[in-house]
């Protein structure tokens, strides 16, 4: 019960950050397009990660009430490895909407809009296809799985984080909430494979990766309430290297 609770927290702090971020996209008229786009994008990717989320959510506790034996119960197993790949090929096909932002001279327009809703179905519909070719849920078969496919998304991550920062195409909040993300992942695979090499046949308790992703997920959340409240109040905030003036592209 103390994970499913935990479980819990997690997607409602996916759904309100992104809803903040969301927001921020779409009310900050002025400033940076490129900061307003990004946002935009990362609300509209995270706050359809917090709906599956809640949607798996929904799903493990009925088959939890119903038990661990009933139809339901094999159901959701047999689903679980698909909810959970799709959604990470899902945020990866967004990281690479976000580093074709980074490097894109032009402002943004409807060709990025439709290459991220592109990215984001295909990703999805690649995650899926890889949950179901995988089958039911098994502990040591999906945890390895998806401890692979979060290192995937790690090493996408980390180059779009570098590529946004130095070419100042995001603000400093909106980096640091991807930055948590990538936080987040990274330690969620140090959890499930590094542990376990240490310490063979010792795997950490499941409680404890969940309370410190969402840790982590008030993080990202926080930063997008903060982005929000910036906006409302007519506070701009900058990338990381300084408002537009003083901005220096480190890639041509």
């Amino acid at each position: 019960m103390l994970v499913y609770s935990l479980q819990l927290v997690g997607s409602l702090l996916l759904l309100m950050t992104g809803a903040a971020a969301l927001a921020v996209g779409l009310r900050a008229r002025s400033g940076d397009a490129y900061h307003a786009a990004a946002w935009r994008a990362t609300g509209a990717t995270f706050l359809a990660e917090g709906v599956s989320v809640t949607t798996q959510n929904a799903f493990g506790g009925a088959a939890m009430h119903a038990g661990g034996t009933s139809s339901l119960m094999k159901a959701y197993l047999a689903w679980l490895p698909v909810f959970n790949h799709s959604r990470t090929f899902m945020v990866t096909g967004a990281l690479l909407a976000l580093a074709w932002l980074a490097l894109h001279r032009g402002a943004p327009g409807p060709r990025f809009w439709t290459g991220l809703v592109a990215l984001l179905c295909l990703g999805t519909a690649v995650g899926a296809a890889l949950g179901v070719r995988e089958g039911s849920f098994t502990r040591t078969g999906h945890v390895t799985a998806l401890a692979g496919w979060d290192l995937m998304e790690l090493l996408v991550i980390l180059p779009v984080l570098f590529l946004l920062l130095v070419k100042n195409r995001v603000d400093r909040l909106l980096w640091a909430l991807l930055g948590a993300y990538a936080a987040s992942l990274a330690l969620g695979i140090f959890w499930f494979l590094v542990l376990g090499q240490i310490a063979p046949g010792w795997t950490p308790s499941n409680w404890s990766r969940v309370a410190v992703r969402d840790a982590l997920y008030v993080g990202m959340a926080a930063a997008a309430l903060f982005r929000w409240l910036a906006v409302r109040r007519g506070r701009e905030v900058h990338g990381m290297l300084g408002p537009p003036p003083l901005r220096v592209s480190m890639i041509r």
